[in-house]
């Protein structure tokens, strides 16, 4: 996967291309433009990643709440 991944993509292809990112990044072969465009898209995967896993967090958080409740309520 040598594309740049859209919003679109899935959370696995996205992490998928940011490890991609990373290992290039990390060879230095890559020439000092390139490398600078692959970390500038790096950084974006990565706060987009880390949006979502933010909100899937809140989401199972708010699970476990309604749970405890109704436990609780019993």
């Amino acid at each position: 996967m040598s594309e740049k991944v859209t919003k679109k993509e899935t959370f696995e292809k996205r992490l998928s291309r940011l490890e991609e990112i990373v290992q290039k990044v990390e060879s230095g072969e890559e020439p000092l433009e390139k490398t600078m465009a692959l970390y500038k898209e790096g950084k974006e995967l990565l706060k987009g990643l880390e949006q979502e896993l933010k909100e899937a967090e809140a989401v199972v958080n708010s699970y476990r709440e309604s749970e405890i409740k109704e436990v609780e309520e019993k």
